[in-house]
């Protein structure tokens, strides 16, 4: 068996006798790997998995903790040092390729040894490292990635400098038949390691980054396309297709469609009122049921100016702050203001009434003051009826004297300040939205311009659209490896300092053969800190 198995030891050194007592433990060793090399992964499990159990009970009963001092015991055919890692690889490539019926019975195989491994006495940092790294990997293979990624962390957090930690760990999100897929988080992973200076091997981290945003423009190239296929417009679209269509929940809208809603607008609006009376009857359910359309429909009906919609868009976000993120979300301080003040039809006292009401959320009451401040002043001309239903209000509803405090600051009317002045000195008002009394007057006539004009202007649905990237415009470009590569590694120079890039190791690449016994996993001699399988051994090979 010896003369026919080429083995880690068989690097021009002479092979001792094998130590009798093991020596079936050796066959069975042997013969796992004729099942390997003959590509039948299986047998060789079955076989190893046999050699793992004598190994384990040896050292139970003897209280070994050294994987080493063991091989110079056993003397065998092949180091178990190097044997483990072996069947850890076996186990791995199958649990890639099984069947989910088999995947917890491989898993548990894997996660066994690599525990025991693990509770060995390791001087070796990189093995130890390699060893938890695959035991992270191991619990994502089998559908449990909560355990696997605490062990990705702990991992990270013990070598921290460590390059495959953050490699082995943002893989896991991305890489192959990710189950797992998530390029924002193997983006925030290997980013951590691109800006930590004393990482080593930095250029694999430069490496993966351009490999990963080429994946990521790829994967966004192909859902563009199929989306571009599956979207066209063609003679027989109408309205209610481009609507049905918006409904999809889909990251982005073709711009097309958009447009062809604005070209339409005769046919289009009294399906869009439709849908607006059908969001007001049940909002949460349709918000959560319309995708985009949702968000769309009072953009639109701005843009247009529909008075005959003021009060569902009134009674649209009369609300919780909870519901308000599920159907407006951050436009509700933005953009949903300017929305009710150009579709609002004038009646103030039901405007009014909503805001009286206690369960609606203060974000909700400041889009409507804020449009109902911008008609009194622009369309009524009256500043006076405002200062009294704000002081009116500041009596009624003290908890909201931050946010009346805004709208005074908002329009930057003299007569307005002494209501800025009671909001201030109110009890309820938080000083770390527009400061102290002293700060307050400094905003106030410092503010850069009126925000009235904003009301004033054109408002369009699409670029309102296009501000929140919700609108599919523009094909995605993959970019070329090449320059994305250089351009990442130039980066990352300039900010890494004289004295960290000093002391980076020059690792040379020259085969290095002596008469000692290097195993094909061990650390390489060259210093590069890889297998040697994977270095210079490879160049012998």
């Amino acid at each position: 068996m010896k003369s026919k198995t080429v083995n880690s030891k068989s690097l021009g050194v002479e092979s001792e006798p094998i130590n009798e007592a093991f020596e079936k433990l050796n066959l069975a060793m042997q013969q796992g790997y004729v099942y390997e090399f003959a590509g039948e992964p299986d047998k060789a499990i079955k076989e190893w998995k046999k050699v793992f159990k004598e190994v384990k009970a040896y050292f139970a009963e003897h209280k070994g903790s050294d994987l080493k001092t063991f091989d110079e015991l056993l003397n065998g055919t092949e180091f178990v040092y190097n044997w483990v890692q072996d069947y850890d690889e076996v186990l791995r490539n199958r649990l890639v390729s099984c069947s989910e019926d088999e995947k917890q019975q491989l898993g548990s195989l894997k996660i066994e040894l690599l525990t025991f491994l693990l509770s060995l006495n390791i001087k070796d940092a990189l093995n130890e490292a390699n060893q938890r790294r695959s035991l992270a990997e191991t619990y994502y293979l089998i559908g449990q990635p909560d355990v696997g990624e605490r062990y990705y962390t702990e991992l990270i957090e013990a070598y921290p400098d460590d390059v495959w930690g953050y490699v082995g760990y943002s893989d896991e999100y991305w890489m192959g038949k990710s189950e797992q897929l998530d390029f924002e988080k193997a983006f925030k992973i290997l980013n951590e390691a691109y800006n930590r200076v004393t990482i080593n091997e930095s250029e694999i981290i430069v490496e993966r980054l351009t490999n990963l945003t080429i994946a990521k423009k790829k994967k966004e190239l192909e859902d563009y396309i199929e989306l571009e296929k599956e979207l066209a417009l063609g003679e027989d679209t109408t309205v209610s297709n481009v609507i049905d269509q918006l409904r999809r929940k889909t990251k982005a809208v073709p711009l097309s469609y958009l447009k062809f809603i604005e070209n339409n607008k005769k046919v289009a609006l009294p399906l869009i009122l439709e849908e607006m009376a059908s969001y007001i009857k049940a909002p949460d359910h349709y918000a959560l049921n319309n995708g985009l359309l949702a968000l769309y429909l009072p953009f639109i009906l701005a843009q247009w100016e529909e008075k005959g919609s003021s009060r569902d868009l009134i009674d649209l976000v009369a609300c919780s702050e909870e519901s308000i993120d599920l159907r407006i979300g951050d436009a509700i301080t933005e953009e949903y203001p300017v929305v009710l003040y150009r579709c609002f039809d004038g009646d103030l006292s039901y405007l009014k009434s909503v805001i009286g009401r206690e369960h609606v959320g203060t974000f909700s009451k400041l889009a409507y003051l804020r449009a109902l401040s911008v008609y009194y002043i622009e369309n009524l001309n009256d500043i006076e009826g405002l200062k009294v239903y704000l002081q009116n209000l500041l009596n009624d509803q003290p908890e909201l004297a931050t946010r009346i405090s805004s709208i005074v600051l908002m329009h930057k009317r003299e007569a307005l300040l002494s209501v800025g002045k009671r909001s201030v000195e109110s009890e309820f008002y938080d000083p770390t939205v527009n400061g102290n009394w002293s700060d307050y007057q400094v905003n106030f006539h410092n503010a850069s311009r009126d925000e009235t004009v904003e009301y004033k202007k054109s408002f369009n649905a699409i670029e309102t659209l296009n501000k929140w990237r919700l609108i599919s415009d523009e094909k995605p470009v993959v970019p070329e490896y090449g320059i994305l590569y250089q351009k990442l590694f130039n980066a990352r120079e300039k900010r890494t300092p004289n004295s960290i890039k000093k002391t980076n190791l020059q690792y040379h690449h020259e085969p290095i053969i002596t008469g000692k016994k290097i195993g094909r996993n061990d650390p390489c001699p060259c210093g590069s800190g890889k297998k040697y399988k994977k270095c210079c051994g490879n160049y012998i090979n």
